[in-house]
């Protein structure tokens, strides 16, 4: 069996959700945009899956395209600005265990 082969079968037992995060987490501090084929190399994904999803995201905004490269988009940028000071003081400190502040004490921190 080709290494292709196997790949496919391999993708055909993830989701669509697990396929788009493959997408999204290829990218990083070294790969800020990424080619069709690069995606593909890191994902792991057939060209034609690849492509239609890619697509997609990016009719989503969830992927740009500039010069035959893909990079986050905006959609992303825009739901993370909806995140309040207190989510983003939780989401930050919910692996330390931290007991959430006095709302008081977290007025104060928030300048309000």
């Amino acid at each position: 069996m080709s290494a292709h082969h196997e790949t496919f079968e391999h993708d055909s037992h993830r989701s669509v959700l697990e396929r788009a995060d493959s997408i999204l987490g290829s990218f990083d501090a070294d790969h800020a945009s990424l080619s069709l084929q690069g995606l593909m190399a890191r994902t792991g994904l057939p060209k034609t899956s690849a492509y239609r999803l890619i697509q997609k995201m990016v009719e989503l905004r969830w992927l740009e395209r500039h010069d035959g490269r893909y990079r986050i988009g905006t959609r992303f940028f825009e739901v993370s600005r909806k995140v309040t000071a207190e989510e983003r003081w939780i989401l930050a400190n919910k692996r330390r265990r931290r007991p959430k502040p006095d709302p008081r004490t977290y007025g104060a921190l928030r300048g309000s």
